[in-house]
């Protein structure tokens, strides 16, 4: 919605001049952090439309900078020249540049204590503060909230830290030969590894101490659909919850179960 009303956007702020400039930041709060506010086929579109787009350079981003300066973008590390300025994850308080418009998830609408610095810094630099968690329908339903692969990343890293923590408690599980999500290229380059555990799980070598494993999914949303997803990739069986009783005295180590 936001790039197909860009120009109206831009132009019917006052504070904005008649040649607007937007800025994709480079994500800083953590190194794992791939993720990028607008892709190059973004940015092409708001280029063709008379918008000027500067771009942080950023060695992590997924996307290449010669992808967005291939379609107009400018590469430069100095942004603040910027009408507004794009982001995913928090900005921190020292890289707030004031008067400006910003666009990140700032988790503050809940009133999150530990970022109430940076809210406090945000009202007395004077900028104005567009949280993706606000931007909502006619109908208070968010336009940009998390999809299915935030499940399925999710799903990864749990299956991975579950094999870590059982080694901890003593048991070595085939869970301790998966790696966290930011390892693979590819979500489907991490089902097939756990294609490889769940043929290990089939063949019996859980412990017994930890059998019968049983999973709980709460929800039907984008994100329990993709955890969902990377699950039934291992040997499972689906229990209803008034089961739950009888599969812990007769489940095996064969299969994992979930409800």
């Amino acid at each position: 919605m936001m790039l197909h009303h860009s120009r109206r956007f831009f132009t019917s702020s006052t504070r904005l001049c008649s040649s607007p400039i937007l800025a994709i930041r480079k994500e800083d709060k953590s190194m794992w952090e791939r993720r990028a506010p607008l892709s190059p086929r973004h940015v092409e579109s708001l280029v063709k439309q008379g918008i000027k787009v500067l771009v942080q350079p950023s060695t992590h981003r997924v996307y290449p900078m010669s992808e967005y300066v291939k379609v107009g973008a400018e590469e430069t590390s100095n942004i603040e020249k910027a009408d507004v300025i794009l982001g995913v994850k928090e900005v921190p308080i020292a890289s707030l540049i004031p008067k400006k418009i910003y666009v990140f998830f700032s988790h503050t609408i809940k009133g999150q204590k530990h970022n109430m610095p940076l809210l406090d810094e945000i009202l007395s630099k004077n900028i104005c503060l567009i949280d993706y968690e606000r931007l909502v329908s006619n109908k208070e339903q968010r336009l940009v909230a998390f999809g299915k692969y935030a499940g399925i990343a999710g799903m990864i890293n749990v299956l991975s830290g579950l094999g870590t923590r059982l080694l901890a408690l003593g048991y070595h599980t085939p869970f301790i030969y998966g790696a966290p999500a930011h390892n693979y290229p590819s979500s489907s380059a991490a089902k097939k590894a756990l294609k490889t555990i769940g043929n290990h799980i089939q063949d019996g070598v859980l412990p017994k101490g930890i059998c019968p494993l049983i999973f709980t999914f709460t929800g039907s949303g984008n994100v329990s659909q993709g955890a969902q997803e990377v699950f039934q990739v291992l040997p499972h069986e689906y229990v209803s919850p008034n089961d739950l009783m009888d599969v812990k005295r007769t489940g095996g180590c064969e299969d994992l179960f979930f409800h």
